[in-house]
Parts: structure tokens; sequence; C-alpha cells
């Protein structure tokens, strides 16, 4: 194994600045008095200060000696591989990869104690149970079936009133750790110590780290030297104003921004100052917390994505995105539990009278991105020209808004099947970049048609003509085009219903998920996964 003094002999003699030299001894000091772990943990602050590019593999391998030295040989091969990705050909730091590979079968991100079952945490900051949130609901249904397959997993997540974060309600049958702050220690440096030292005690093999939004890179720093893998469930790592990239113009209409912030951080930074109206609280707060106006924010970014194992994106818009900043990029949709669908809702029989022909909202009224002001407009259309048809939304209060909308009140996760079942068309005219559109796969799931927004993953998840009908986002005419062609043809409303029904099959349940982009990763082939 690599002799860790020597690494950092040789990296002290480029150090440039005196704080920098100053660290280094410090670094060589702890090495030569035996204290590796005090080493260790200077060194991995060292490599979240903005360097030059030489400065900061000699760091990390620095680190990755140190590792090895302490007997931590899987976390030694994660720094030794994100010094790679920063300069492939460093000759020094090759030598360290060879010597920790040397006599090895599996690839680097498997090197652990086989003994034992593969141990699996899943790292959150913004998670609350029961939630409707797509991202949340997803976080939730991975740890139960991760679980379920036979990994050890322990979901840990920030526990914080003020916030309003880490509340479970009842029994949450998953193996958890909560992480509780006062508010004297709902600061970064805090939450960060928390944390790992939280995953510490779990000793997992890996590291999934979501439900974050702008402080992924918090999170990402404070499982550093774990293999990880980064899982972005919108833009949230794209747009730092409301994870969507929605602005709005003067005349109250939406528009999608084609920038980004891996990209063009300084374009996104000034947005922010400009759009704050289109921020929520909770978006603030986090973005506050999250160091976002600090100028070594976008490096700390880059570093977080960089340096996960994968990052995981729900659509392949936010892949093509990502793809430039990080090793390994795949398109994982969200998983869907098949029990909750079952086959007996797709038949076209729903309950009670067949008329009026049900159009189902699901999704909040007064959420303006949600589009529901949009398909009033839409339905004042129709309804001049036709009463054959009611429009349902999963919203509050219950009782009718109008003469053709009826609000039916919240709908939970249990409920919500046979609500989107007792209907025959699903509609979401999204104004925004929605990641993926879980309702939408969740009517697809019941054998409904979808009409949606051509707009961010419901583009991707809803096929125009196969398993429903497209129209421009805030295109009234279009909705109204779309609607009423299903309105009057139901063997398409069956075609496309049966078509959904069969795309949410082959590539949308969780037994698929697991087996096409989780089993994967989590076996020796991650290299040929990332290659693929």
């Amino acid at each position: 194994m690599c002799e860790p003094w020597m690494s950092l002999s040789n990296s002290s003699s480029r150090a440039r600045s005196i704080s920098m030299a100053e660290q280094w001894q410090t670094v060589r000091r702890h090495v030569g008095q035996g204290e590796l772990d005090h080493a260790a943990s200077l060194l991995e602050g060292m490599s979240q200060q903005p360097a030059e590019s030489h400065e900061t593999v000699d760091i990390l391998n620095g680190l990755a000696c140190v590792l090895a030295a302490s007997g931590h040989e899987f976390q030694a091969v994660a720094a030794c591989e994100l010094a790679l990705r920063v300069d492939p050909e460093n000759s020094q730091v090759n030598h360290t990869f060879q010597q920790l590979n040397a006599g090895a079968n599996l690839p680097p991100i498997f090197r652990r104690n086989s003994d034992r079952p593969l141990r699996i945490a899943i790292v959150s900051l913004l998670f609350n149970w029961p939630s409707t949130g797509g991202g949340t609901v997803h976080t939730y249904e991975l740890a139960q079936f991760l679980e379920r397959a036979g990994f050890t997993l322990c979901h840990i997540f920030a526990q914080y009133a003020d916030w309003q974060v880490g509340n479970v309600a009842g029994d949450y049958g998953v193996s958890h750790m909560a992480v509780p702050f006062a508010e004297s220690e709902w600061n970064a440096p805090t939450i960060r110590r928390r944390i790992r030292e939280t995953v510490d005690r779990f000793d997992p093999d890996m590291v999934i780290v979501t439900d974050s939004w702008n402080c992924k890179p918090l999170l990402a720093e404070a499982v550093q030297g774990y293999p990880y893998l980064l899982r972005i469930a919108a833009m949230e790592t794209l747009c730092p104003l409301n994870n969507v990239r929605m602005l709005v113009d003067a005349e109250g209409t939406a528009t999608s921004c084609p920038k980004d912030q891996l990209s063009d951080p300084a374009h996104c930074r000034q947005c922010v100052a400009t759009n704050k109206n289109l921020s929520g609280s909770l978006h603030r707060a986090e973005r506050d917390l999250a160091g976002f106006d600090e100028p070594d924010y976008p490096h700390r970014l880059q570093q977080a994505i960089a340096a996960a194992h994968a990052v995981f994106v729900v659509n392949p818009i936010i892949a093509d995105l990502v793809a430039p900043h990080s090793r390994c990029v795949r398109v994982v949709p969200s998983g869907f539990d098949v029990t909750r669908f079952t086959t007996s809702l797709i038949s076209g029989i729903r309950s009670g009278a067949k008329k009026p022909l049900q159009i189902l909202f699901a999704g909040l009224a007064d959420e303006f991105m949600k589009g529901f002001h949009i398909l009033q407009e839409a339905g004042a259309v129709l309804w001049s020209r036709r009463q054959d048809f009611e429009i349902v939304a999963t919203s509050d209060p219950v009782g009718r808004l109008n003469d053709f909308t009826r609000l039916m009140g919240w709908q939970s996760q249990a409920d919500l099947p046979r609500a989107i079942a007792d209907a025959d068309i699903l509609v979401f005219p999204t104004l925004a970049e929605e990641a993926l559109g879980r309702s939408a796969v969740e009517g697809m799931a019941c054998g409904r048609p979808v009409v949606a927004s051509r707009i961010g993953g419901l583009k991707w998840v809803v096929e125009h003509n196969r398993t429903g009908l497209l129209h421009e986002p805030g295109d009234v005419a279009g909705l109204v085009a779309a609607l009423e062609q299903l309105l009057d043809d139901e063997p398409l409303r069956q075609r496309l219903g049966l078509a959904g029904r069969k795309k949410f099959e082959s590539d949308l349940t969780w037994e698929v998920i697991l087996d096409r982009h989780y089993f994967p990763l989590l076996s020796p082939s991650l290299s040929e996964v990332c290659r693929s």
C-alpha cells in the first residue's frame, strides 16, 4: 500500500498559498503522530476549498493514502477515483489507484466486506411522511423495495420543527434514523457533522443522497469518502429558483428558462436575485442554508456531482444537462408499486353512472404551475358546446366549483387509484418542467388516457397518439381540441389507456426499475452500466 507521508511531502512542495502550506504541515504532523483520522478530516476539508486542479489532485491523493493507511480502503478508492476525474493522467494517483486495486476482481465501488449483505444508507434533508410529493414518495418506496430485496438499509433524515421537515406520522415501516436539530444547530457545519456521525454509525457500503434541493453539496460533503449515488428528483441542481425553471412575465404568462446553473451559475444567481418572488419560503430558506450566495457554491455543486459514482435523473432532458459534469448519468424514472394498481382498475366500466364523462385533474388547484386555471378556461369553452362531461379535481374544499367542475378533496395514496379508475380521462395542463408527472403515470397504470402539456418529463412519459395526447403549455385551444377528441372517441380512449398500462408494466413498476437500474449498480458491473 502507498505510504501516506511520501504523498503528503510531494504534495506540500507544490502548495502555493501560505494557508495551504500550513494545512499540509498540520496534516504531516498528524500523520507522523499516528493520528490518521485527524489527518483525513483535515484533508477532506482542504479538498472542498477552491484550488488549482493540481492542488486538488494532490489533496485527494493524500486523502486516499491516509484512508488506506487507516484501513478504510473502500473510501480510499473513492478519493482516488475523484482525483482521476480531475486529472486522469496523473501518474502518482494512478500508482496509488493500482496499489489499492492490486489482486482484486471487483470494481472499486464494491470493494467491501463480502461477509455481510450490502448496506445502503439513504440520506435526506427535506423529507416528511406521508407526502404526495413525487420525490418524497419515491424515496420512501425505494427504501421499502430495497429492504424487501434483502439489502440492509437505513433511511437517515433530518428533523427540524421550524421547517417542518422530518415529520413522520404513524408507523413509517422502513428502517430509519431521524437526526433531530434544535434551532441553534440548524446550520451547515452542524448538519454536515451530525449527518456524518449518523452515517458512520450505520457504516454503509453505499449512500444514496436525495431530498435535498440546493443542499445536495451539503449532504455530499457529509458523506464524503463513502461511494454515493446522487438522485435528482426534479431540476433542483439545475434551477435554484424553483426547481422547474419556470419564469412568469408581467402579464402572468409562464415561460421556461433555457439556462441551468451547472453551465451558467452567474446567470442563475442573477435570476434568483431578480425573481425571488417566484420562490417559496422553503426554497429561500434552504438556499441560504446551502450557502447558495457564497462564492464557492458553484464549485461545491460541481464537486458534489463529479464525486458521485452515479447520478440518477428522471428524464433525458435533465440527463443531457448533467452529463457534461458527471462520470455516470442514468435516466431512472420513479418506480411505482404495481399492487396499488390491480388489473381490476383497468376495466372500462367505472363506478356509478357512465355519463357524464369524467375528466380528472389530479393535483393542487391553487398551485399556478399545475395549470388548473388553463383547464378552467378550456372547460368553459367545452361547456359552451356540450354538457356531457364533468371536471373533477383532487382539491379542497369539497363541493361544486361551477357548472362543470367539482372538487373531491385531497386523495391519499391508498384512495387515489380508485379516483383515477372512476375517471375517463386524466388531464395535466402543466406550465413548468415537472421532472416526471407522477400522477400521469398513475393514470396510465389504471389504463386511462392522459392529456398533458408537451413540457418537461411529461412529454417523455406520455407518448403522443400512443398513450395519450399532448398540447403546448398554456394553449387553451390545443387543450380543448385534445379533450374533445377523447370525449368523442371511446375506442381511442380505450386504445390509449391500454397502451399506457402496457408501458407502465414494461417500464415503470418497481420490479422493473430495480432490475434494470438499481440492481446492476449494486452488483459488480458499475463500469459496464455507465459505459452503456
